[in-house]
């Protein structure tokens, strides 16, 4: 017996990959797709007795399209939580999460480059080249191995960009809930 019984994959035209993996926790699936980010594709009406909601697309979610019968879990397909209203889900028992370990490297090499940015002055470099600069003297910047690195959360993604500042030399340190079996110190 599957965990949910009816899902809704909402996903971009051409992939699959989110139906596929509802297809192992729910008896019933039905997918609706995009062609790109907010195109406002999902209506109230797909998440009738829906109970398992795999997101793959940025959308407008409005509390309003929710079957508050239904609707359990959803799933996203990214971190960020911000376009849902986390307070009207916590009040309905409706619980929210991301796939675990889909964004990882996605996101880490996102926290690599605002690392580079930052550490390089890239940002204000090119704002200088931008309007006709020719001396860089200003604009020394620092490399990962000179810095050490702080982790808040050493879950998959703090994990990945541990790695990542390593490989480039940084030693790092990490808080976690629980001590970690890794070569970092707490």
């Amino acid at each position: 017996m599957k965990k949910f019984k009816k899902a809704l994959v909402y996903e971009f035209a051409g992939s699959n990959d989110l139906t596929k993996m509802a297809e192992q926790y729910a008896e019933e699936v039905t997918t609706i797709t995009a062609t790109d980010d907010y195109q406002n594709v999902l209506v109230a009406e797909h998440l009738k007795g829906v109970d398992f909601f795999l997101v793959g697309v940025f959308d407008d979610f409005k509390n309003e399209y929710y079957d508050l019968e239904t609707l359990k879990y959803i799933c996203l397909d990214w971190t960020s939580m911000s376009m849902f209203d986390l307070d009207f889900l916590t009040e309905h028992d409706i619980t929210i999460a991301n796939i675990s370990g889909q964004a990882t490297t996605g996101v880490s090499e996102l926290m690599l480059n605002i690392l580079l940015n930052f550490l390089r002055h890239t940002p204000e470099a090119m704002q200088y080249a931008k309007a006709d600069g020719t001396s860089f003297a200003d604009f020394k910047g620092s490399e990962i191995a000179s810095q050490q690195v702080a982790i808040y959360g050493l879950g998959s993604i703090g994990e990945r960009f541990a790695e990542i500042c390593s490989f480039f030399g940084a030693p790092v340190r990490y808080w976690n809930r629980s001590k970690k079996d890794v070569s970092y110190e707490p």
